[in-house]
This record gives C-alpha cells, structure tokens and sequence, in this order.
C-alpha cells in the first residue's frame, strides 16, 4: 500500500469517527432521551461516556499516527 492510501485510509477513519460521535451516537441519545425520560439516567449517561469516550481515544490515536508519519 502506497503512502499516500495509507495517509487517505487514516484521514477516511478519523472523519468516519467523528462523524459518529456527531450524527449517530447524537440520533441513539436524542431516542433513548425521550423514550427513558424518566428512567436509567444514570445508566444511559454512563453508556454515552463509554461510547463517546471509547471513540475519542480512537480517534485521538489515528490523530498521533498521522502525526508520527508526518513527523510534526
């Protein structure tokens, strides 16, 4: 794989990344706010760091990768 797919292919994933925290994770917590308005707020808040934190780390490592590959 040439340099230039593989910088393409970690460009590709962090927007694919974020693009979830934005549009997705966004749509299943605006569902899940008014179908559980009441109920398991502390368990629907503890999902939502886990899910929003698992991708911000993943996000934050192909951020470094692309760093390190471009020495900056």
């Amino acid at each position: 794989m040439s340099a230039k797919q593989v910088f393409q292919e970690i460009v590709t994933g962090i927007r694919s990344d974020l693009k979830y925290l934005k549009e997705d994770l966004f749509s299943k917590l605006e569902s899940k706010r008014w179908s559980d308005r009441y109920g398991h707020i502390d368990e629907v808040r503890s999902w939502i760091l886990d899910v929003f934190l698992d991708k911000l780390f993943e996000i934050n490592t192909k951020v470094e990768r692309l760093f390190a590959d471009f020495n900056i």
